[in-house]
């Protein structure tokens, strides 16, 4: 298991809170951050990598190109 940070932002992609869970993978990762339904967009990161961002409504938002 991992440990992945999940960290809900405002309107403005700041940070407003954060949740630490252990997931198996980044497929595991992202249907736990889906299953959260914040009212906001959610950043799941592990470690310093980011591996999605999900919107309010449970979809994954595309990384910007040039983004590792």
């Amino acid at each position: 298991m991992r440990e992945y940070h999940f960290y809900f932002l405002d309107q403005q992609s700041q940070i407003q809170s954060t949740k630490i869970a252990q997931c198996a993978d980044d497929l595991g990762a992202l249907e736990f951050a889906q299953q959260l339904k914040a009212p906001s967009d959610i950043e799941v990161w592990q470690g310093t990598r980011l591996v999605t961002r999900i919107n309010a409504k449970g979809d994954n938002v595309p990384k910007e190109r040039g983004a590792a």
